[in-house]
């Protein structure tokens, strides 16, 4: 690695200083913005988060869905849930000091890895890791992991994984173990934050070779502690888990690639991908939330854009190999992006998105770094006016996409209705606004206004299912739709429809026997309340529903018994009370009824005030 186009004169800590306020300024106008997508699943509606602090053991002894499914599987990242408690604890559910906090990430992110970079680029000037690190802060492809509250996992992952790389090479360069250590705690942290670190320990050994003199040996020594740690996760995650990432049930939803029906298919489609994601990091405009079925079609060889994008992955590669021989920063930053990124490509594991802008953020550093080393090579650095014109250019662009695509991600609507326009074939993002719209109209009271949001969810749910018309759930949600809209003929076509493709769909089940209900059929409602048991009797609204119907056929002693059982499983609900008491009342037993009725009182939140 030659120096003759670098000359050290600038303080680092004003350059970071720099890069912080740059960083912070491009996302300020994220902080005005609601809670999106996925944020209920980790944040508003988990149960474990909203416990605070008091939360974090058994954070710690679960996996990350469970305080919102109670399922304990698929995904572990406490350090994630962790900061959300904190957070929770500090200012409740405040989505505005939650985009404050990522900001505030996002900015200590730059900070870190511009000081990295000054470590790595040790002896030479200040302006490659700063253009570098420039360049990183700017890029339109961060929007989704900083803009999305959930996205604090990708900014955790990344700012422990640096701190990681970082006390490696200070304890090389100055031989302290307390860096070693703290290097290896930092990777553990970044482990539990999200599980694509998994192939971290590939970059210690290719920047100590690329960056330092250092032997085949000790660089292995060096790498060995790390995959220890890698192991140890594995372990950890294994005991607490009931399933591993890979016994994950997907859907064509939420990958495009199980649509494949051969293995050259799936190739060239996944190829097709990653031609994508190489578009977004050089041209990162249109950005969109989601890229779902069937926004990407399977393809074949044939089509010229997936043999493109072989060409230029295989291009990539070859420049990869033939330039680490020669220890070339060009090189590190394209094995820095394949390493970081090999296991969200789908060629070796398939995993729920068929393509995720989140994915490119640690991946998108090994871009930077690649792209303004070839800009070094060109003797670019040399003429410093043209340099200066190309680079405020370029991060002007970028910024300005990036405080401009904030906005979308105000709230849920905003989102998806602005993507809409360019993932017009997303099954998902029309499903999705569908569902927004269907939201808005259950809690409208104008109805003019209700019908016309019912209406709009029922145009979009009917596009969607247009796209993929195997999706139960789409067709469930189309059937509360017209339930709510008064139309029951049609909820029940949709509501069976989406039995066919599900057929233990205990909220499709029971929502047709409400229907009956409804009608003063009891026991058509009877039956299908009794199907829903017979599939899991342990569901509390299944148990409430069973014993109503048999309440209005008059078997009051069996209805007596799910009301029970129904209260033991949600003790807080206020309408089983009343309905038991009622029951009790029927029967003559008046200090029973008094006695569920009273229940029934204290847990209605209007008794309360």
């Amino acid at each position: 690695m030659s120096g003759r186009y670098f000359t050290r004169k600038n303080s680092p800590g004003l350059l970071a200083l720099a890069l912080f306020f740059f960083s912070f300024l491009l996302y300020k106008n994220t902080v005005p913005n609601d809670y999106v997508l996925d944020d209920s699943l980790y944040y508003t509606e988990n149960s474990l988060v909203q416990k605070g602090m008091s939360g974090i053991p058994e954070i710690l002894s679960k996996g990350s869905f469970y305080g919102y499914s109670r399922n304990n599987d698929w995904i572990y990242r406490p350090m994630l849930l962790i900061c959300f408690a904190i957070e929770h604890t500090l200012y409740g559910n405040n989505p505005h000091m939650n985009h404050f906090f990522n900001t505030l990430f996002y900015s200590l992110c730059c900070c870190v890895l511009f000081f990295l970079l000054c470590r790595l680029f040790n002896g030479h000037s200040l302006t490659a890791p700063f253009l570098i690190a420039l360049l990183f802060t700017a890029h339109p492809i961060h929007t989704e992991a900083v803009a999305n509250i959930k996205g604090l996992d990708e900014l955790l992952a990344f700012l422990f994984a640096v701190s990681a790389l970082y006390a490696t090479v200070v304890y090389y360069d100055k031989k302290n173990i307390l860096f070693f250590i703290a290097g290896l705690f930092c990777y553990l942290c970044c482990l539990l934050s999200k599980e694509h670190a998994l192939t971290f320990p590939g970059i210690i050994p290719l920047a100590l070779y690329t960056f330092r003199p250092i032997s085949l040996k000790k660089n292995a020594l060096l790498t060995l502690p790390f995959c220890g740690i890698a192991l140890i996760y594995l372990a950890l995650r294994t005991m607490i888990l009931d399933h591993s990432m890979f016994d994950q049930s997907l859907d064509i939803i939420n990958n495009t690639l199980l649509a494949a029906h051969t293995c050259n298919e799936r190739l060239a489609t996944a190829f097709l991908i990653l031609g994508k994601y190489l578009r977004l990091l050089i041209v990162p405009y249109p950005l969109s939330w989601d890229y779902s079925y069937n926004q990407i079609p399977i393809t074949t060889w044939a089509d010229p854009k997936a043999a493109a994008s072989l060409i230029a992955c295989l291009g990539i590669l070859i420049a990869g190999i033939a330039g680490i021989r020669r220890k070339s920063p060009v090189a590190f930053g394209i094995f820095f992006f394949l390493l970081t990124f090999a296991l969200s490509t789908n060629l070796i594991l398939t995993i729920s998105v068929t393509l995720g802008e989140r994915l490119l953020f640690t991946p998108s550093l090994g871009f930077c770094i690649a792209a303004v080393m070839l800009l070094a090579r060109t003797g670019l650095f040399r003429r410093r006016a043209l340099l200066a014109a190309l680079i405020a250019a370029t991060i002007s662009l970028h910024a300005f996409i990036t405080i401009n695509r904030n906005t979308d991600w105000k709230n849920n609507v905003t989102l998806f209705t602005r993507d809409i326009a360019k993932v017009p074939n997303n099954a998902r993002a029309r499903i999705f606004l569908g569902h927004e719209f269907l939201l808005a109209g259950e809690n409208e009271r104008d109805p003019g206004k209700k019908r016309a949001l019912l209406a709009q969810a029922v145009a979009e749910y009917r596009q969607g299912l247009a796209i993929y018309p195997r999706y139960s759930d789409t067709w469930y949600e189309l059937g509360i739709t017209y339930h709510t809209a008064g139309q029951t003929d049609k909820a029940l076509e949709a509501y069976h429809k989406a039995l066919a493709i599900d057929p233990k769909s205990i909220g499709t089940i029971n929502n047709i026997g409400t229907i009956y209900f409804e009608k003063g059929d009891f026991a058509t409602a009877a039956e299908y309340y009794q199907k829903a048991l017979d599939i899991n009797t342990n569901v509390a609204l299944s148990c409430a529903n069973f014993g109503a119907a048999n309440h209005m056929l008059g078997n009051y002693s069996v209805a007596l018994y799910w009301y029970e059982k129904a209260l033991a499983l949600n003790p807080k609900d206020r309408m089983t009370c009343f309905n038991t008491g009622v029951t009790y009342a029927s029967l003559n037993d008046t200090a029973k009824a008094r006695q569920y009725f009273t229940k029934a009182s204290l847990t209605d939140p209007a008794a309360k005030k």
